[in-house]
């Protein structure tokens, strides 16, 4: 799938349904897809991929995840300070 075809895709989704965790899942589905560079092998299912989401309380918990633990899917993470703080200013 070309960059073009992706950004279609998601747009066709984000307007054609009001259920937002659809569309994240279909962002998902398309990371996976674009960083595959072989177009006829299938996705490393391998890869650990997240939606993370800032909450009311601004902290960033996982809005949707492929390969995560149930433990992990209930991590918030603060962002206020270190790696990942450095990672949303950059």
């Amino acid at each position: 799938m070309t960059a073009c075809g992706a950004i279609y895709g998601l747009t066709s989704t984000l307007t054609g349904t009001l259920n937002y965790q659809r569309v994240l899942d279909t962002v998902l589905d398309l990371s996976l897809s674009m960083l595959n560079l072989e177009p006829d092998t299938p996705p490393d299912d391998r890869l650990i991929c997240t939606v993370l989401l800032f909450s009311k309380d601004e902290t960033l918990e996982v809005g949707s995840a492929r390969r995560l633990t149930t433990a992990d899917m209930r991590v918030v993470l603060h962002g206020q300070k270190g790696a990942i703080a450095q990672a949303i200013e950059n």
